[in-house]
C-alpha cells in the first residue's frame, strides 16, 4: 500500500502500517505494532516485488542491485523476523507471491527473469 494513513484508520479489524522491505527498521514496529493489536499474527503475505524493464545492458547495477533486495532479500527480511512468532505459536501460514515470470519469459525482462 503506497500510502497507509489513508485507508485503515476508521475499520477495526484493519491496521495499515508503513512498511518498507528494503528498510530493515520499518520491520520490527510493524510486526510489533500488529501483534499489540490483534494479539497475533497469522499470516504473512509477501508481495513486495517489481519487474526492472529495459535492455539488459542498459540497466546498470544499482538498478539490478535494487530489484533484487526489494523482490528477493526484502521477502527475506520479512519473513526472518516473523518465524519466532510463528513458531512459538506452532502456526502460522506464509504466502510469497510470485509473477508469471517464472514460467514464460517477456521482451526486455532480462534483469527480472534472468533470460534474454
Amino acid at each position: 500500500m503506497r500510502n497507509p494513513i489513508v485507508i485503515g484508520t476508521s475499520v477495526p479489524n484493519i491496521l495499515c502500517l508503513p512498511l518498507d522491505v528494503t528498510r530493515s527498521e520499518t520491520i520490527e514496529p510493524a510486526i510489533t505494532a500488529a501483534i499489540e493489536k490483534f494479539g497475533a499474527i497469522d499470516v504473512l503475505i509477501n508481495n513486495a516485488g517489481y519487474a526492472l524493464i529495459g535492455a539488459f545492458e542498459a540497466c546498470t547495477s544499482e538498478e539490478i542491485e535494487r530489484q533484487f533486495a526489494t523482490n528477493v532479500f526484502g521477502l527475506m527480511a520479512v519473513t526472518r523476523p516473523i518465524l519466532p512468532h510463528f513458531r512459538g505459536r506452532r502456526q502460522g501460514i506464509i504466502v510469497n507471491v510470485a509473477s508469471i515470470g517464472g514460467k514464460i519469459t517477456f521482451l526486455l525482462y532480462s534483469s527480472y527473469q534472468g533470460c534474454y
